[in-house]
């Protein structure tokens, strides 16, 4: 079989920007037949304070997506469907079960020509929802801002721009992992470690901004006045949507979709694709052994389901690659070879690593968040009693497949690469090295949160 190592322009990704688009998106639609929508854009927040948000969207007249001629045209009016129908359905206490075709027809329409689900996403808060306000200056946390928000707040800003921000330093690792598969074709053992050691290298730095995230986001802001807009309408009945939203002008059928999500960053699957980390269906967890044991059959599970919440061409460029991933079979076929396989242990340490912060982050901003008791729940954003699972925003139950997540990853390292500690006793920072050892390979219990000090660990 012909093996072909697709370029990145052919999914209209760049070595620079990753799955970021080359250059920032729309600020607006000049198109003055699309002004309405751009009216509201403009004074979200007075609508939503003086509680005429609904009213003034169940006025507005059905616009035609036929004049929406770029790609940037079309994922601006994607991004702004996306906030209008996301503070429909949340912005009062009672969630809305229904959106006006005002809003439904459009936004379906532009939907399925971005192939992406009628939802907002990741694509439309971190990917679209960006601006480079000093062009002559790099791009950074202290040069980038948002185009909207829900809550008016610099602490949403600043939850999608770390985000967005990783995407930007992440991108590098496209073109590292196309030349790591491309050394593995060719067993050039040299330029597989090279490029291994980048990508572990900058999977490191994607966590440490990651961690840059307590910085300026108040964790009662985000989950209070945030994440309730960033919920989906799949598997809330607790939230008061039991059966979903009917999309009015399209059908009268309810339709039930998971909301926003960092699950559903491209660069995050691309990880997983590339060192072979395989995520399973909640609670069917199979360790990985030293073999290569990827499933032929196609996997029903989280991450799967996520990717059709990408742009198709995201998808697209992902499913390419699994068709010719080599990375982690090259260092089971060289298991002897202890720089081979350490180069690829070392990526997927700092990937375990990286869900370890998430894993933190997410204990901060939702676990204990939702022990709180707060005067107004709405959708996500409520207390949430001891015995009962708390929710994403894509209606998963949160704990349980993160800690899954975190553990398959684990599971990938290959152990063959470790020296015998026999040799390793003779080294005068021997007890360091078996506490890293066991820190890597141990497993957490159910209350690890409870047991990490102030911090808290999922």
């Amino acid at each position: 079989m012909e093996i072909r190592i697709p370029r990145l322009e052919e999914y209209g990704l760049s070595k620079k920007m990753g799955f970021l688009p080359d250059k920032e998106p729309l600020s607006r639609l000049t198109k003055k037949y699309y002004e309405p929508w751009e009216k509201i854009m403009d004074h979200y927040n007075d609508y939503v304070l003086m509680g005429r948000f609904r009213r003034i969207i169940d006025e507005l007249p059905i616009l035609s997506i036929e004049y929406l001629v770029s790609l940037k045209e079309k994922q601006r009016a994607y991004l702004i469907l996306s906030f209008m129908a996301h503070s429909y359905v949340w912005i009062d206490k009672k969630p809305s079960d229904r959106l006006p075709a005002s809003i439904a027809k459009p936004w379906i329409q532009v939907s399925e020509i971005l192939e992406i689900r009628p939802i907002i996403s990741y694509a439309a808060v971190c990917l679209w929802n960006w601006r480079h306000p000093f062009p002559n200056e790099p791009m950074n946390l202290s040069n980038l801002a948002t185009l909207h928000t829900f809550s008016g707040t610099k602490d949403e800003s600043w939850f999608y721009l770390i985000s967005t921000f990783i995407e930007i330093e992440g991108a590098p690792c496209l073109q590292i992992i196309l030349d790591t598969i491309s050394a593995a074709y060719s067993k050039n053992r040299n330029i597989y470690i090279a490029n291994m050691k980048k990508l572990s290298f900058y999977i490191e730095k994607i966590t440490e901004i990651l961690s840059r995230i307590y910085e300026k986001c108040d964790p009662y802001i985000f989950y209070w006045k945030i994440r309730p807009y960033l919920s989906g309408w799949k598997n809330m009945a607790d939230a008061g949507l039991p059966k979903g939203v009917i999309y009015e002008g399209c059908s009268d059928d309810y339709r039930q979709y998971s909301g926003g999500s960092n699950g559903q960053s491209a660069l995050i699957h691309l990880l997983d694709t590339a060192l072979g980390v395989d995520h399973n269906p909640i609670g069917t967890l199979s360790y990985k052994t030293n073999t290569c044991n990827a499933s032929v059959e196609k996997k029903c599970n989280f991450f799967q389901e996520m990717r059709e919440y990408m742009p198709g061409s995201h998808r697209r460029f992902l499913e390419h690659l699994e068709k010719i991933i080599n990375i982690r079979q090259f260092s089971l076929d060289n298991s002897n070879d202890f720089d081979v396989v350490s180069a690829y242990n070392a990526c997927i340490i700092n990937l375990k690593k990286l869900r370890d912060k998430h894993l933190q982050v997410v204990s901060r901003y939702i676990i204990i968040q939702s022990k709180n008791e707060n005067f107004i729940n709405m959708g996500l954003a409520r207390h949430v009693n001891e015995k009962e699972n708390l929710k994403g925003t894509g209606g998963t139950n949160l704990i349980s497949f993160l800690k899954q997540f975190r553990n398959e990853t684990t599971s990938c390292i290959i152990k063959s690469a470790i020296k015998p500690m026999s040799s390793l006793e003779s080294c005068s920072n021997n007890r360091t090295i078996k506490m890293s050892l066991r820190n890597i390979f141990s497993e957490w219990n159910d209350n690890e949160w409870e047991c990490i000090g102030g911090l808290c660990y999922v």
